[in-house]
């Protein structure tokens, strides 16, 4: 499996994935005691908070994380128990190379909920990012355990064991796994890796057998 698509890959999915859950976010600024997932909301009346928080988000799209981060920590002192402020504050530490800030909020955001999906998934990444495979392992498994339709992590497990842990087996039931959940251009994407992972596996048998 070709490395450099995946990792170009995994930092499309990546995005998408922060802009779904900012888009989500924008009516109002939800409970870490809520849900964890950051699915869409009815915008509610825009107050002052309220467009604080859809500013730093506007920011986060456009990348423009120096801008967003003062605005998204003056947030989470404000409110401190919402999910919204200390999920984007993270995802602008993971997006500047902060890993350990980020592994930080994204803690911070467990203890108000531990059973958040999205801050389970991010510490993963922050984790891997800093070569803490098998912390980044656990935290990928804690995010399906609190929801087990939460794509994402599972995406985010089989390019762990794929490119990180040389498990190819088990890196291929979890592309399997994401392919059942995931839609459009993510699931044609992750099909080519599922050939080549069955390919390699058919490979490594015959080999075997030869022997």
């Amino acid at each position: 499996m070709n490395s450099i698509s995946l990792k170009v890959f995994v930092f499309a999915s990546g995005l998408a994935i922060v802009l779904g859950g900012c888009a989500g976010m924008l009516g109002t600024i939800k409970s870490a005691k809520d849900k964890g997932t950051d699915s869409s909301t009815k915008s509610s009346p825009a107050s002052p908070t309220n467009r604080e928080f859809a500013r730093a988000v506007s920011l986060l799209k456009d990348e423009r994380y120096q801008e967003a981060e003062p605005l998204l920590i003056k947030l989470t002192q404000g409110f401190p128990d919402s999910s919204g402020p200390l999920t984007n504050l993270g995802i602008v530490y993971l997006r500047t190379d902060r890993q350990d800030e980020a592994v930080s909020t994204f803690k911070k955001l467990l203890s108000l909920n531990p059973k958040n999906p999205t801050g389970h998934n991010y510490l993963g990444v922050a984790y891997r990012t800093k070569g803490e495979f098998d912390n980044a392992r656990k935290a990928y498994e804690q995010a399906v355990s609190a929801d087990p339709t939460f794509s994402a992590a599972y995406l985010n497990l089989g390019i762990l064991y794929d490119l990180y842990l040389s498990q190819p087996n088990k890196a291929l039931s979890y592309y399997e796994k994401f392919r059942t959940l995931a839609t459009g251009d993510d699931t044609q994407r992750v099909e080519k890796w599922i050939a080549e992972g069955q390919r390699r596996s058919k490979s490594a048998v015959s080999q075997g057998g030869k022997q």
